[in-house]
């Protein structure tokens, strides 16, 4: 209009009045459809005389009952638009609209999902949430437009302050639809789930639930609720009434066409022709029809609930088996698990007793070797004699310790190991294992660090017990120390409510993955310098073993992590402090 172009707001005008008027004839002839089949053609329909007639002679009474509702959907509309139309603006009432649409989604979503919903949380979810809905949106509406007291919306009915629509309960500060939803939806969902909880649904209810749930299942029997039997000409007579001719021939022309109309209608036919109806009159009005026809009784209670259940527990067999072929196939995974573990174990025992047959064997050689020089050589220098008796008591504690180590690892796995705890200081402990295994060390070329952070350490343990330990974690950390340099550190702090005492070494280090796994019985790690004669640790590989199972037994732990100042693997021994006398 500003640039004088007058037919451009006619065109503009046209257009918007041509949508709106598209947008009122496809809305009105839905909703005039909806209520002529779905409440209007049943009731109808149960009347006798209205089955009587030519073909296609309900047609015009069909017609002229959708009229009717669209007449009285248009008169709706615009009484709604007299009464508070100035109050809402068009984008608002399709909001208050989509609103009150929202109170179906709970039943509709959770009756999907939840076998347990019934018939009773439904309709009391949806009574309340429209209930609400209508006080929180539509009645202000009538406020608004002055046909109620405008002080419903500041003071609430009656004074009552929290029953404010705009405001329920106190809540303020949303807009208005956002508050109308919560509340409505929350009573909604609430109701539902809270009814449906604490009512006991009726056996048709469960049955209908548990197909329900099911809608969508691939396997679900859609049996037909109908007995007795229908002539083919009785059948296409019905169709002929409310379809027509033409409509009547391509339902029957997919079913035998040259079978005669004094014989049986299949199940299937009469199916079709249900669906048929059903997409002109609707379900309800298909059902009343087709059981004007059928010879015999629709099926009774019992008989639905018969074919419903058989229906269900194929259901729930089905949904068992589905159960049982994943806990089988989890079951058949922890057994091959299992199985490749038991191989894992068999090899490990059988290079367990090679390695005890030969640290066996070893000592007793030596044992025998030099004791039958003394006994044949009886004229041999004394310090040569010494020298050799020496060997022999060595070898002999060897033995004992193999010995004691495989009986400790049985009495452990049998919960037979005894200990005898009490009050002792750790860092003395220390220090006497320290020199217990310092000459060893010394003979190794071991370089040990240590560094003490307490001054006193009390603990509740087993002295023998403990030093055995302290003395394992040592004797490992240097078997595994760097070959050409090695180096051992110990630390004894405290932490939090107990003691640390870390044993470190510079060596390779060992795996995150392989950490646990030293702690198994029969586990041996092989030494990183492949090829040397350190390639194969010395001793049982019981150790850790053992020493893990008598710390767990005093209460603390041991484990492995990164050793951060030698670069290698670090033993960690905790214990809790001993409580004060």
């Amino acid at each position: 209009m500003a640039a004088g172009v007058d037919g451009l707001p006619v065109l503009v005008f046209i257009g918007g009045l041509s949508a709106a008027t598209g947008m009122m004839i496809v809305e009105t002839i839905a909703l005039s459809t909806m209520v002529s089949n779905q409440l209007v053609m049943p009731l109808l329909l149960r009347s006798r005389h209205l089955h009587r007639g030519q073909s296609g002679s309900l047609a015009s009474r069909i017609l002229g009952i959708r009229r009717i509702a669209i007449l009285g959907i248009l008169l709706l509309g615009y009484s709604y638009h007299a009464l508070i139309g100035d109050a809402y603006s068009l984008v608002t009432i399709g909001l208050v609209s989509f609103a009150a649409v929202a109170q179906f989604t709970p039943a509709l979503l959770i009756g999907l999902y939840w076998r347990s919903a019934n018939r009773l949380g439904a309709g009391l979810g949806m009574t309340t949430g429209i209930l609400i809905w209508a006080w929180t949106l539509l009645i202000p509406g009538f406020a608004q437009s002055g046909w109620l007291n405008a002080d419903l919306l500041t003071q609430g009915p009656f004074g009552i302050d929290w029953l404010r629509p705009y405001a329920l309960f106190g809540l303020e500060g949303w807009d208005i639809y956002t508050h109308s939803l919560f509340w409505s939806l929350s009573a909604n969902i609430g109701l539902l789930v809270g009814a449906s909880l604490f009512s006991r649904a009726s056996p048709l209810e469960q049955t209908q639930a548990a197909l329900f749930t099911e809608a969508l299942h691939p396997r679900l029997d859609q049996s037909s609720l109908w007995r007795g039997h229908t002539l083919r000409g009785e059948l296409r007579a019905l169709l002929d009434r409310y379809l027509g001719t033409a409509a009547t021939q391509r339902v029957f022309a997919d079913h035998s066409p040259d079978d005669a109309d004094d014989q049986s209608a299949s199940t299937a036919l009469v199916a079709r022709a249900e669906q048929a109806l059903a997409g002109a009159l609707g379900n309800a009005s298909a059902r009343v029809l087709i059981d004007s026809v059928v010879r015999g009784e629709a099926l009774d209670l019992d008989s639905i609930l018969r074919i419903l259940d058989t229906t269900s527990e194929t259901l729930e067999m089905n949904r068992r088996l589905e159960q049982k072929s994943r806990e089988l196939a989890r079951i058949g995974q922890e057994l091959r698990e299992a199985n490749d573990r038991l191989r894992e174990l068999d090899r490990l025992k059988d290079e367990f007793v090679a390695m005890v047959s030969h640290e066996l064997r070893t000592p007793l050689t030596s044992i025998r070797a030099f004791a039958e020089i003394l006994r044949d050589n009886r004229e041999l220098p004394e310090q040569r004699r010494e020298h050799f008796l020496n060997v022999v008591v060595r070898e002999s504690q060897r033995l004992s310790r193999l010995i004691e180590e495989i009986l400790d690892l049985a009495r452990l796995e049998s919960g037979r190991l005894t200990l005898e705890p009490q009050r002792l200081d750790l860092v003395p402990l220390t220090h006497q294992a320290l020199e217990a295994i310092h000459r060893l060390q010394e003979e190794r070329g071991i370089a040990l660090e240590t560094a003490f952070e307490v001054d006193t350490a009390e603990v509740i343990g087993d002295p023998d017990r403990l030093e055995q330990v302290i003395i394992n974690l040592i004797d490992n950390a240097g078997k595994f120390a760097d070959a050409e340099t090695p180096r051992v550190s110990l630390h004894l702090t405290r932490h939090k409510h107990g003691f640390r005492l870390a044993v470190a070494d510079n060596g390779p280090g060992i795996d995150e993955a392989e950490r646990e796994r030293v702690f198994e019985k029969f586990h041996q790690l092989p030494h990183a310098d492949v090829g040397t004669m350190r390639s194969r640790p010395r001793g049982s590989g019981l150790g850790l073993p053992i020493s893990r199972g008598i710390v767990a037994h005093l209460g603390g732990r041991l484990w492995i992590e990164d050793a951060a100042e030698l670069g290698g693997a670090c033993l960690v021994m905790e214990l809790p402090e001993a409580h004060p006398k």
